[in-house]
């Protein structure tokens, strides 16, 4: 159950926890919701664009897992800020950052113009922030993936941590 506008960090998954060698259970939420193992498809409503741009990473994440069939909508909407983000600066490559806005008179008749910063910049400049919400949540950037642990297989003792991830 979430609590609706509670600020403060993200709650760290349970898994990361143990991992990190929490060993309180006050702190460890053994009731935690697990995703299916089944294959990560995108979303249907993807643009052709944005498909692009999943199927570049996707199997990658997926064999890390870090992306699960739960993350899906989350990492389409991660791709689909890419394409917004190359539209935008699409636009602005060809327009400049500054264009002239006309300004009219009261019979609505343009008498000049004056310079505006386009509005492509908030586009890209939004996209942008989505973009990086997204590579931070899957880990897409070096500190990011700094912050990440992937359990790689079974530690060089032989011992395994599966024990520690079942609740």
């Amino acid at each position: 159950m979430t609590v609706e506008g509670k600020g403060g960090r993200p709650a760290k998954p349970t898994a990361l926890k143990i991992l990190h060698g929490e060993t309180r259970p006050s702190r460890l939420n053994n009731a935690e919701p697990q995703p299916s193992q089944t294959k990560v498809e995108p979303p249907e409503d993807l643009s052709e664009e944005a498909l692009v741009i999943w199927h570049e990473l996707a199997a990658d994440l997926e064999r890390t897992g870090v992306l699960k069939p739960w993350d899906a909508r989350a990492y389409g909407d991660y791709c689909e800020a890419v394409v917004s983000s190359r539209e935008a600066q699409a636009h602005l490559d060809e327009e400049g950052e500054v264009i002239d806005y006309p300004v009219f008179n009261r019979s609505g008749e343009e008498v000049s113009t004056r310079p505006v910063i386009n509005p492509w910049w908030k586009v890209r400049m939004e996209s942008s922030e989505s973009m990086r919400k997204g590579q931070a949540r899957f880990g897409l950037t070096p500190a990011d993936r700094a912050r990440l642990q992937i359990n790689q297989g079974p530690p060089k003792d032989g011992a395994s941590n599966e024990d520690l991830l079942s609740g």
